[in-house]
């Protein structure tokens, strides 16, 4: 599969990743940033009583804070 080098571009950084596709650049990114696990019921019950709200993938991006 060939690749292309992307610009990804995120409020404190900019990254030029080689990739296949757009996802595997910004999976790339992401991977390095965040820590991905499926929630427990501890984490859903804390998170929601603080506020979080449940995002639907592929939705609306959520807001930023500016």
């Amino acid at each position: 599969m060939s690749t292309r080098i992307y610009s990804v571009e995120g409020p404190d950084e900019f990254r030029l990743v080689k990739a296949s596709t757009k996802q595997a650049a910004l999976r790339h990114v992401a991977a390095s940033r965040y820590k991905i696990d499926v929630a427990n019921q501890d984490t859903l019950v804390g998170a929601i009583q603080d506020g979080v709200q449940v995002e639907v993938a592929g939705d609306e991006p959520a807001p930023t804070a500016e």
